[in-house]
């Protein structure tokens, strides 16, 4: 299940910079900041996951990260979708 979401967040992040911006310079320069900053946050989830297990006990506490990331996404998300261009 948590697969299925990010891969389907990664599309929809991909497709909403085409949908918001005019011109091929500032959907690369948006695309590089945004697969810059998602991917260093995403390679930070597995040790956050293992690190939150080593304190606890117990996967509780990443399942609660992990509520917490889909309510951030989907706030960021619906935010992403309003209509609006992104220029340079």
């Amino acid at each position: 299940m948590l697969g299925l979401g990010q891969g389907s967040m990664t599309a929809l992040a991909l497709t909403m910079i085409v949908l918001r911006t005019r011109d091929s310079h500032t959907a690369a320069r948006l695309s590089g900041m945004m697969q810059c900053v998602g991917y260093g946050l995403g390679s930070s989830g597995t040790s956050l996951v293992g690190q939150l297990h080593a304190t606890t006990g117990g996967f509780t506490a990443a399942g609660i990260m992990f509520l917490v990331i889909g309510l951030l996404g989907a706030v960021f998300g619906h935010r992403a979708g309003r209509n609006r261009i992104i220029s340079a």
